[in-house]
């Protein structure tokens, strides 16, 4: 490659052609399709094994954060109410001792009559 060429580079306006650019671009691309795709798919591997690491093995909650995050979460449990409670099993248990009777039909909608 000679370097005194393009030193001397000028732009011409007149002969610049933007589909030529596109077309070879898009050539470039096709034809290296797959070392295109596989150095994303390893950079997208690598970041995710390093959240992995980060998150799953590698982290660091201090004392102070742990008993602050205990808290937390003791007090946003919702308080168990015995009265509801006992209500709704009241509630279960009478609807048990309905379904578990005979049923009588009033009314046959066949026209059979016995």
């Amino acid at each position: 490659m000679d370097l005194r060429n393009i030193r001397n580079f000028k732009f011409n306006a007149k002969s610049f052609d933007f589909k030529k650019i596109k077309d070879s671009f898009l050539d470039f691309l096709l034809n290296r399709f797959g070392v295109i795709f596989m150095s994303i798919f390893l950079v997208a591997a690598a970041i995710a094994g390093f959240i992995v690491y980060k998150y799953m093995y590698n982290y660091s909650w201090s004392d102070n954060q742990k008993t602050k995050y205990r808290i937390q979460i003791e007090n946003s449990k919702t308080p168990f109410d015995l009265n509801k409670f006992n209500d709704i099993i009241e509630r279960i248990n009478k609807r048990k001792d309905l379904n578990s009777g005979n049923v009588i039909i009033s009314k046959d909608i066949f026209g059979t009559t016995e």
